[in-house]
């Protein structure tokens, strides 16, 4: 237990511990995930919807791909502090021991209600207080200090996860460190990613499409070509094309009539299994409804003939999600990606999302 200038740190010099947030429901699940991918550490659920693992070592064997997290919070100490003065006097003195990079994050969250994009206002004072004591103590700090919306997917990551008005989880994490959580790291506060409302395609699934591009930090840009498998009615396809990209549809079934019509589309009629480019296309799209293992025999093609340079694939599971199937994924993103995420998405139900890049 450390002390100074009346706030309590609670921690161990000695041990590194990691928290991580997941979705109501699903604690079980990432519980054994964490056991499969850090098999040397100590893990518990600490409340629901929210895991420890403890570390006797510095660093864990490897990193940890996670499907199952809403927000991993690395090298993280439990603290107490009495007002949000406190807070931002705490988080101040942990900046000053760190050699900041030229971007750094502050995500400030109440942890109950963790991915939530509307937030309490007792984390925004708090982030106001310290803005406030950067300014008289810490300019440079403050300079970099990117807005609290902004993605953090470079640069320091500092995380205040209120438990309580007095007790709270802080995690600072310096970008020198980042590469290696970067497949459990969520970039936006809180794990909330903010997934604008858009009318204009014909089903929700496009929330998925987005989620996984904001997570990955890279966007289907104008003139690149994509391949949507089992495309209609047409959720994803919508997205693509409002991107002015080029785009091959595949399906028994056709879209919807405007998309039909869209110049930027190449319609194909036929089973998306069978369906193979003639030429590397920029991404490979798939949420079609199968079995998932049939679906990972579909990507393992793609990756190892080297067909696309990116990808978005749902594997839908009926009932709970199999971690077998999941692991199994997990090596062969491994095996041929340079930049991957194994995550279940907050558009997801009974699915996870493979991302990446080659």
């Amino acid at each position: 237990m450390l002390e100074f200038d009346g706030i309590t740190e609670l921690a161990s010099i000695h041990m590194r511990t990691d928290y991580y947030f997941c979705p109501a429901g699903l604690e079980k699940l990432l519980y054994s995930e964490l056991q499969s991918e850090l098999p040397g550490a100590r893990h518990e659920v600490s409340q629901p919807g929210l895991l420890r693992s403890e570390f006797d070592d510095a660093d864990p064997p490897h990193p940890a791909v996670l499907a199952f997290v809403t927000q991993a919070l690395p090298h993280a100490n439990l603290c107490n502090c009495n007002s949000i003065s406190e807070w931002a006097e705490l988080i101040l003195s942990k900046l000053t021991q760190i050699e900041l990079s030229s971007t750094w994050h502050l995500h400030c969250f109440d942890a109950a209600f963790a991915a939530v994009v509307k937030q309490p206002q007792r984390p925004r004072l708090i982030r106001k207080k310290l803005e406030e004591l950067l300014a008289r103590k810490l300019r440079s700090a403050r300079r970099t200090l990117q807005a609290a919306e902004a993605p953090a997917h470079a640069g320091d990551l500092v995380q205040l996860a209120l438990l309580s008005p007095s007790s709270a989880i802080l995690s600072v994490l310096p970008s020198t460190q980042r590469t290696f959580f970067s497949a459990c790291l969520n970039p936006f506060q809180a794990g909330a990613v903010p997934i604008p409302n858009d009318k204009f395609p014909p089903s929700r699934a496009y929330r998925k499409l987005l989620e996984a591009e904001l997570l990955i930090g890279r966007n289907i840009g104008p003139g690149e070509t994509c391949v949507d498998l089992g495309a209609a009615p047409g959720g994803w396809s919508a997205v693509v094309l409002s991107r002015q990209a080029l785009l091959t549809a595949v399906d028994r079934s056709p879209l919807r009539d405007d998309l039909m019509r869209n110049p930027g589309l190449t319609f194909q009629k036929g089973d998306g299994f069978k369906f193979m480019p003639k030429q590397t296309v920029d991404w490979l799209l798939c949420d079609i409804i199968a079995y998932p293992q049939r679906t990972l025999e579909l990507l393992s093609t793609w990756l190892k003939e080297k067909c696309c340079r990116a990808f978005v694939v749902t594997l839908k599971f009926k009932g709970t999600p199999d971690l077998k199937t999941i692991a199994e994924a997990k090596r062969l993103l491994a095996a041929h990606s340079r930049h991957y995420l194994v995550r279940h998405l907050q558009s997801n139900k009974n699915e996870v999302a493979l991302v990446g890049e080659l």
